[in-house]
Parts: structure tokens; C-alpha cells; sequence
């Protein structure tokens, strides 16, 4: 894994990581942030394979996702413009745990729109508790740890993947 430490593990690559000031506790290392942080842990890797969302945020990823969600389900874009504002009440609810009452009672209201059980959000609503370990999906950026890789790196984008936001990539 390492150019001048051939012998470095894989155990050893966790270990560090694990120690890393960058990695949440309430995130494995094999989130997209940690393998990402993974690769600038150590700027002696040969190089790195990285599977992750492609290089754009996670909140694109999401928007993305449940817009291709509600198309490919028969729904159009004036359907996803108007599912928008609730998933970006979802999002600013993961980033800040505010406003989590409206929120719930905007998923609720919405149940009135055929478009919801599509873009089921009490379905993915953490609890209280668990807020904080998700809001990571709403703030995180990728590209200063992409940036900060200095070592060779495959970077392969499905173009036509109807998840994955390839245009908007880093």
C-alpha cells in the first residue's frame, strides 16, 4: 500500500485512520468520507481505488437519486419540483437538527401527493439521537479531500448510472 513501506498492512491503513482527527466515531471507515480521508492520511500510497458517490456531494447524490426515482416511476419533473422543497427541509433537518416538528409535519402533509411514496422520507428519518450521524449526507464535501490526494487515482463515473450525479462530479 505504501511506496517507501511495502510492508504496511491493511490492518495498519484502519488502524491510522482510526486515529484520524478527520474520522468520526459515528462513521465507518469505509463511509465515503473515510475513504476518502483514508487517501490523505498517507501521502507515500502508491495509489488508490476509491468507490465512492463520484465526486459529488452526498445531498447531490440524494437529489439526484430522488429525482431519477420519481421519473423512472412515471412521475415528471413538475412532480420532482414540487417534491424538492420537502427534501431540502430533509437535508437543512440533518445539517442543523432544527426545525425537526415542521419537518415532520411537512413529510406528513405530503402524504396527500402520489410523488411520496416515492420520496419516502419517514422512511429514512433518523431519530433524535441519531441526527447528528447523518448530517454528514447534508454537508459534506468531498473535493478538498479529493484535492488533497496526491498520489495516482482511477476515477470511473457511469455516465448513464440514473443514481449517481456524474456531471455534477468533482
Amino acid at each position: 500500500l505504501s511506496r517507501s513501506r511495502p510492508d504496511t498492512s491493511r490492518r495498519a491503513v484502519w488502524q491510522a485512520l482510526d486515529k484520524s482527527p478527520r474520522r468520526s466515531p459515528s462513521r465507518s471507515p469505509c463511509s465515503v468520507r473515510g475513504r476518502t480521508s483514508l487517501a490523505r492520511l498517507d501521502r507515500d500510497l502508491a495509489f488508490v481505488i476509491c468507490v465512492t458517490g463520484g465526486g459529488a456531494t452526498p445531498r447531490e447524490v440524494e437529489e439526484y437519486g430522488y429525482r431519477n426515482q420519481l421519473l423512472h416511476a412515471g412521475f415528471t419533473e413538475a412532480d420532482w419540483q414540487a417534491a424538492r422543497p420537502l427534501v431540502d427541509q430533509y437535508m437543512q433537518y440533518l445539517a442543523t437538527g432544527q426545525e425537526r416538528e415542521a419537518l415532520l409535519g411537512a413529510i406528513d402533509s405530503a402524504r396527500e401527493n402520489k410523488w411520496s411514496s416515492v420520496v419516502n422520507l419517514a422512511g429514512v428519518m433518523p431519530r433524535v439521537a441519531d441526527r447528528d450521524k447523518w448530517a454528514w449526507v447534508a454537508t459534506y464535501d468531498p473535493a478538498a479531500d479529493i484535492a488533497a490526494m496526491h498520489m495516482p487515482l482511477l476515477v470511473m463515473l457511469g455516465g448513464s448510472d440514473p443514481f449517481s450525479p456524474s456531471g455534477t462530479a468533482f
